[in-house]
C-alpha cells in the first residue's frame, strides 16, 4: 500500500500508478483518475477519498484496531459530514476503546454521543433508501451485539482481607441498556415508514448477550419486546402470506380428523373394551374394600385375592392384547401427531426463516 504522508490516505500500487507522473516529463500532462463513488445513502457524493477513509476504517474495525478505525472514521466525517455511517462508527470505535481504560466517567460521555448518533438514523431515514438501511442496520446490530458481549474493565472495591465487596460492572451494563433502548427507537421509527422482516429481529438478536449481564427488571422488558416484535413480523408476514397459512391450517384439521378416527377405531376394537371393563372392576372392588368395616377380615381377603388376580394377572393380559390389537393405529396417530405439532410450530417458524429475517 502506498500511504500519502499529508492525510494518511492508502492506496493499492495499481491506484497509485493511475495517480503518479514521472517527474520533469514535461509532454505528460497529471490526470487524477476518480472512480464512479459507490452509492451508499445519505453518504455525499465525493469521490474516491471518502470511499477510501471508509476502506481503511471498515478494515481496522474489523481487525480489532478501534484507535486506527476511530481516526479514519473521523476523516471520513470530516469530509462528508452526511455520512452516517461515519458518524456512528467513529464513536462506537471509541467505545469499544473505552472498554479497556478503567475510568467509567469518560466511558458514559463516549456512549451518551453514540447514543446520539443513533437516534440520528431517526433522523436521517428515508424509505427511498430502504436497502441502505437494512445492511446498515444489520450491520450496525451485527457490531453492537459484538460490543455487549465485549469483556470490559471496572472497578473494584477491597476490605481490610483484600476480599472484593463492591464492583461499579453494572454502570457499565446500563450504558449496554441505554444503546440497546436507542436502537429500539430506531427501530419503532423505521417500522412506521418501512416494515420490512427484518427491522422486527434487531432486538431479539441484540439482546442475546444483554440477557446475561442485566437486572432483572431489565430483562423482563427485553423479553417483553422480543415477545412483541415477533407476535408483530408472525402477523405482518401472514396477513401478507393468507394462503399459505390457510393450507397449513387446512392440512392440520385433515390429520386432526384422522386422529379423531382412528381414536375411534380403537376405542371400539374388543380387546379396548374388556380392558376397559376389567380396571372398572378393578376400581369398584378397590371402592369395595376401602368401604368394609376394620373387623371384615374374611370379606377384605376374599377382595384382596380378587383385586391381586385382576392387577397381575388378567389387566397385564389384557393389556397386551389391547397393545397388540391397537398397535397401527397407535403408530398411525403418533405419526399423525408429530406432523400437527410440525405445522403448528410452522406457524412460529416460517415468518423466521422463509422470510429471511435472522441477522447472521
Amino acid at each position: 500500500m502506498f500511504v500519502c504522508q499529508d492525510c494518511g490516505i492508502k492506496y493499492t500500487v495499481e491506484e497509485a500508478r493511475k495517480l503518479m507522473v514521472e517527474v520533469g516529463d514535461e509532454s505528460v500532462t497529471p490526470v487524477v483518475v476518480t472512480p464512479a463513488p459507490k452509492v451508499e445513502a445519505p453518504v455525499a457524493n465525493n469521490g474516491v477519498s471518502l470511499e477510501n477513509y471508509l476502506t481503511n476504517a471498515r478494515r481496522a474495525f474489523k481487525n480489532g484496531d478501534f484507535e486506527e478505525a476511530e481516526r479514519y472514521f473521523n476523516k471520513a466525517e470530516e469530509f462528508s459530514p452526511n455520512c452516517l455511517e461515519a458518524v456512528v462508527y467513529s464513536t462506537l470505535s471509541k467505545a469499544k476503546r473505552t472498554l479497556s481504560v478503567n475510568d467509567i466517567d469518560s466511558r458514559t460521555a463516549v456512549f451518551n454521543v453514540l447514543i446520539n448518533s443513533i437516534d440520528e438514523i431517526k433522523t436521517s431515514f428515508s424509505p427511498a433508501q430502504r436497502d441502505f438501511y437494512k445492511d446498515f442496520l444489520i450491520k450496525l446490530t451485527v457490531d453492537l451485539r459484538m460490543l455487549f458481549g465485549s469483556q470490559y474493565v471496572y472497578k473494584r472495591w477491597y476490605d481490610a482481607n483484600k476480599k472484593c465487596y463492591m464492583n461499579n460492572s453494572i454502570a457499565t451494563v446500563t450504558l449496554f441498556l441505554k444503546t440497546y433502548d436507542a436502537m429500539i427507537r430506531v427501530i419503532n421509527h423505521v417500522m412506521k415508514e418501512d416494515r420490512q422482516y427484518y427491522i422486527y429481529s434487531i432486538s431479539e438478536y441484540l439482546s442475546v448477550p444483554l440477557l446475561n449481564l442485566a437486572p432483572d427488571a431489565a430483562k423482563k422488558i427485553i423479553r417483553q419486546n422480543n415477545s412483541f416484535y415477533a407476535n408483530k413480523l408472525k402477523n405482518q408476514f401472514w396477513e401478507e402470506n393468507k394462503e399459505r397459512r390457510a393450507s397449513i391450517e387446512e392440512k392440520t384439521i385433515a390429520h386432526l380428523t384422522k386422529m379423531g378416527e382412528l381414536d375411534k377405531e380403537i376405542k371400539q376394537n374388543k380387546e379396548t373394551q374388556e380392558l376397559n371393563r376389567l380396571n372398572n372392576k378393578l376400581k369398584e372392588l378397590k371402592d369395595e374394600f376401602a368401604a368394609l368395616g376394620l373387623f371384615k377380615i374374611k370379606e377384605k381377603k376374599e377382595i384382596k385375592a380378587q383385586i391381586d388376580a385382576l392387577e397381575t394377572v388378567d389387566i397385564p393380559a389384557a393389556k397386551k392384547a389391547y397393545e397388540e390389537a391397537a398397535r397401527n393405529n397407535l403408530k398411525e396417530k403418533e405419526r399423525l401427531n408429530g406432523i400437527v405439532r410440525q405445522l403448528e410450530r410452522s406457524l412460529d417458524d416460517i415468518p423466521v426463516t422463509e422470510a429471511k429475517v435472522i441477522i447472521k
